[in-house]
Protein backbone atom coordinates (compact mmCIF):
# COMPACT_ATOMS: atom_id res chain seq x y z
CA UNK A 1 0.00 0.00 0.00
CA UNK A 2 3.14 2.29 0.87
CA UNK A 3 4.63 1.52 -2.42
CA UNK A 4 1.21 2.49 -4.22
CA UNK A 5 0.65 5.93 -2.17
CA UNK A 6 4.38 6.82 -2.49
CA UNK A 7 4.40 6.20 -6.31
CA UNK A 8 1.10 7.59 -7.04
CA UNK A 9 1.65 11.38 -5.84
CA UNK A 10 1.56 11.54 -2.15
CA UNK A 11 3.32 15.06 -2.28
CA UNK A 12 1.25 16.10 0.48
CA UNK A 13 4.21 14.63 3.01
CA UNK A 14 6.64 17.21 1.98
CA UNK A 15 9.46 17.49 4.20
CA UNK A 16 8.48 19.76 7.52
CA UNK A 17 4.99 20.35 6.15
CA UNK A 18 2.32 20.26 9.22
CA UNK A 19 1.11 16.14 8.13
CA UNK A 20 4.87 15.43 7.58
CA UNK A 21 5.58 16.37 10.92
CA UNK A 22 2.38 15.66 12.62
CA UNK A 23 3.00 11.88 11.46
CA UNK A 24 6.65 12.12 12.84
CA UNK A 25 5.70 13.13 16.22
CA UNK A 26 3.09 10.25 15.95
CA UNK A 27 5.89 8.22 14.81
CA UNK A 28 7.99 9.29 17.53
CA UNK A 29 5.07 8.29 19.90
CA UNK A 30 4.60 4.51 18.44
CA UNK A 31 8.19 4.20 18.83
CA UNK A 32 8.28 5.58 22.52
CA UNK A 33 5.33 3.07 23.67
CA UNK A 34 6.85 -0.21 21.78
CA UNK A 35 10.24 0.74 22.94
CA UNK A 36 8.96 0.68 26.58
CA UNK A 37 6.78 -2.00 26.20
CA UNK A 38 10.01 -4.42 24.45
CA UNK A 39 11.99 -3.01 27.98
CA UNK A 40 9.33 -4.02 30.19
CA UNK A 41 8.43 -6.98 28.75
CA UNK A 42 11.76 -8.27 27.96
CA UNK A 43 12.05 -12.14 28.86
CA UNK A 44 8.65 -12.92 29.41
CA UNK A 45 7.55 -14.38 25.58
CA UNK A 46 8.07 -18.10 25.21
CA UNK A 47 8.57 -19.06 21.91
CA UNK A 48 7.58 -23.06 21.31
CA UNK A 49 8.27 -24.71 17.80
CA UNK A 50 4.80 -26.92 16.49
CA UNK A 51 4.86 -30.32 16.54
CA UNK A 52 6.42 -31.43 12.12
CA UNK A 53 2.90 -31.99 10.27
CA UNK A 54 0.30 -30.74 12.71
CA UNK A 55 -0.87 -28.08 9.86
CA UNK A 56 -2.03 -24.40 10.57
CA UNK A 57 -5.83 -24.07 9.97
CA UNK A 58 -7.06 -21.71 7.60
CA UNK A 59 -8.22 -19.60 10.10
CA UNK A 60 -4.76 -19.17 11.69
CA UNK A 61 -3.22 -18.58 8.29
CA UNK A 62 -5.56 -15.98 8.27
CA UNK A 63 -4.80 -14.25 11.57
CA UNK A 64 -1.68 -14.81 10.75
CA UNK A 65 -1.62 -12.56 7.40
CA UNK A 66 -4.02 -10.08 9.03
CA UNK A 67 -1.19 -9.19 11.97
CA UNK A 68 0.94 -8.89 9.09
CA UNK A 69 -0.65 -6.34 7.36
CA UNK A 70 -1.59 -4.63 10.49
CA UNK A 71 2.02 -4.52 11.25
CA UNK A 72 2.81 -3.42 8.11
CA UNK A 73 0.52 -0.34 7.85
CA UNK A 74 0.98 0.59 11.03
CA UNK A 75 4.69 0.84 11.05
CA UNK A 76 5.71 4.89 10.49
CA UNK A 77 9.00 3.51 9.30
CA UNK A 78 7.58 1.91 6.12
CA UNK A 79 5.57 5.16 4.94
CA UNK A 80 8.20 7.60 5.58
CA UNK A 81 10.84 4.86 4.20
CA UNK A 82 8.39 4.58 0.49
CA UNK A 83 7.71 8.62 0.58
CA UNK A 84 11.38 9.23 0.69
CA UNK A 85 12.27 6.82 -1.85
CA UNK A 86 9.59 7.96 -4.09
CA UNK A 87 10.60 11.24 -4.10
CA UNK A 88 13.88 10.52 -5.53
CA UNK A 89 12.38 8.82 -8.55
CA UNK A 90 9.74 11.31 -8.54
CA UNK A 91 11.16 12.34 -12.62
CA UNK A 92 10.89 8.74 -13.44
CA UNK A 93 7.85 7.70 -16.08
CA UNK A 94 5.12 5.64 -15.15
CA UNK A 95 6.63 1.96 -16.29
CA UNK A 96 10.25 2.55 -14.64
CA UNK A 97 7.88 3.36 -11.36
CA UNK A 98 5.48 0.44 -11.71
CA UNK A 99 9.16 -1.97 -12.23
CA UNK A 100 10.16 -0.27 -9.17
CA UNK A 101 7.73 -1.11 -7.23
CA UNK A 102 7.33 -4.34 -8.34
CA UNK A 103 10.55 -4.94 -7.47
CA UNK A 104 10.41 -3.48 -4.17
CA UNK A 105 7.28 -5.29 -3.09
CA UNK A 106 9.23 -8.81 -4.41
CA UNK A 107 12.44 -7.96 -2.23
CA UNK A 108 10.25 -7.44 0.70
CA UNK A 109 7.93 -10.29 0.11
CA UNK A 110 11.34 -12.88 -0.24
CA UNK A 111 12.54 -11.27 2.83
CA UNK A 112 9.66 -12.08 4.99
CA UNK A 113 9.20 -15.43 3.89
CA UNK A 114 12.68 -16.21 4.45
CA UNK A 115 12.17 -14.87 8.16
CA UNK A 116 9.11 -16.99 8.22
CA UNK A 117 10.44 -20.23 6.81
CA UNK A 118 13.61 -19.82 9.11
CA UNK A 119 11.47 -19.05 12.34
CA UNK A 120 9.50 -22.21 11.41
CA UNK A 121 12.57 -24.35 12.17
CA UNK A 122 12.93 -25.47 15.37
CA UNK A 123 16.52 -25.18 16.10
CA UNK A 124 16.83 -21.73 14.75
CA UNK A 125 13.48 -21.46 16.74
CA UNK A 126 15.14 -22.23 19.86
CA UNK A 127 18.45 -20.24 19.44
CA UNK A 128 16.56 -17.43 18.49
CA UNK A 129 14.36 -18.18 22.01
CA UNK A 130 17.52 -17.98 24.13
CA UNK A 131 18.68 -14.82 22.38
CA UNK A 132 15.14 -12.98 22.50
CA UNK A 133 15.36 -11.55 26.15
CA UNK A 134 18.28 -9.44 25.05
CA UNK A 135 16.83 -8.97 21.79
CA UNK A 136 14.07 -7.06 23.69
CA UNK A 137 16.08 -5.08 25.32
CA UNK A 138 18.54 -4.13 22.78
CA UNK A 139 15.25 -3.44 20.36
CA UNK A 140 13.84 -1.33 23.29
CA UNK A 141 16.33 0.70 23.80
CA UNK A 142 16.84 1.38 20.19
CA UNK A 143 13.28 2.57 19.40
CA UNK A 144 13.70 5.10 22.27
CA UNK A 145 16.50 6.34 20.65
CA UNK A 146 15.51 6.73 17.17
CA UNK A 147 11.75 8.13 19.05
CA UNK A 148 14.36 10.51 21.05
CA UNK A 149 16.59 11.44 17.74
CA UNK A 150 13.74 12.33 15.71
CA UNK A 151 12.08 13.86 18.46
CA UNK A 152 15.60 16.58 19.01
CA UNK A 153 16.03 16.70 15.12
CA UNK A 154 12.60 18.43 15.51
CA UNK A 155 12.76 20.58 17.72
CA UNK A 156 16.19 22.11 16.52
CA UNK A 157 14.40 23.37 13.02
Amino acid sequence: MFICAAFTGVSFLRDGGPLFVTLQLAGCGYLLYLGQLFLRHAGQATLTPREPGVARSARGWLNSLGMGFASGILNPKNALFYASLASMIASSGTWAKLGYGIWMFAIVLAWDLAVAVAIGNPRVLRRFARALPWLERASGLMLILLAGAVLTHLAWR
